[in-house]
């Protein structure tokens, strides 16, 4: 992979981290199409401390206020006003909810690594069923709670559909705000949580490639350049996409990316088609 390639696919990463279209499944199937290398390690690693630094970027003022307001109600046994100790509890909510996709990555990663991400059938089919959840959720959910009122129940919700995201194609941002829809709250709402509920499973991942691969090998000197253009590009379009998407849902509907994953999909099958 050269440097124009890792910017492509860092931007890719980024936009399709959090946009409803499944950044997995962009990231097999461009370098399938244009006959790129396949992205390796130092470029799995840089997507996801890229999106991390957006997460953490556009949400500070939020992960400050929740861990401040945990420290007070831990130093204060609990005796603090009704916003910290809420604030407190969507941080504790955030880390159990983060459990099942957790749980679901370290007991099914190498299956779907090495069997479902090399399956562009499933790929596609994925993509296109998630496309449905997506339409029903936005057009049946009741949309009648903001951000304020979501409580456990609904991190846990959005949190037990986050581990489906570890199928290629099924999209974490789209399956999660679906999530949240279904639960009853309205756009904004359920994109808020779906993306601060993001940060705790991108940043283990992170964590587990430098762990499993940096510790062990190290970044190739010769691929630091490629590790920076791709962490650069993923962060800033990432940032961009989180503003686009909170501020978009707050007038408008899910259907156009329904529609994109359906043409997606078919798009996906007929090239396999003739490929075969």
């Amino acid at each position: 992979m050269n440097l124009f390639q890792a910017a492509v696919l860092g931007a890719v990463q980024g936009a399709t981290e959090f946009i409803p279209v499944s950044s997995t499944g962009h990231l097999i199937l461009i370098p399938y199409i244009l006959g790129w290398p396949k992205a390796g390690l130092t470029f799995d690693l840089a997507a996801h401390v890229g999106t991390l630094v957006a997460l953490l970027w556009y949400f500070w003022q939020e992960w400050v206020l929740i861990y401040t307001s945990l420290v007070r109600v831990i130093m204060n046994a609990g005796k603090c006003d009704q916003a910290t100790r809420h604030r407190a509890s969507v941080g504790v909510w955030i880390l159990l909810a983060s459990i099942p996709a957790a749980l679901a990555g370290v007991a099914l990663d190498k299956f779907v690594e090495e069997t479902l991400h090399k399956s562009y059938v499933f790929i596609a089919l994925s993509t296109g069923l998630v496309a449905f959840v997506m339409l029903a959720a936005d057009r049946l959910g009741r949309k009648n709670r903001s951000w304020g009122e979501a409580g456990l129940r609904d991190w846990l919700g959005i949190g037990i559909a986050q581990a489906l995201a570890l199928l290629p194609g099924v999209s974490r941002s789209g399956i999660t705000i679906s999530a949240g829809l279904a639960e009853g709250l309205d756009r904004p709402a359920a994109a808020r949580c779906s993306f601060l509920l993001s940060a705790p499973i991108i940043g283990g991942a992170a964590a587990m490639h430098i762990v499993k691969d940096v510790l062990h090998g190290g970044i190739p000197s010769s691929e630091l350049k490629l590790f920076a253009v791709a962490a650069l590009t993923s962060g800033l379009v990432g940032y961009l996409c989180i503003r686009f998407l909170l501020n978009y849902l707050r007038q408008h509907t899910l259907v156009p990316f329904v529609w994109y994953r359906v043409v997606l999909a078919l798009f996906i099958l007929s090239l396999v088609f003739v490929r075969r």
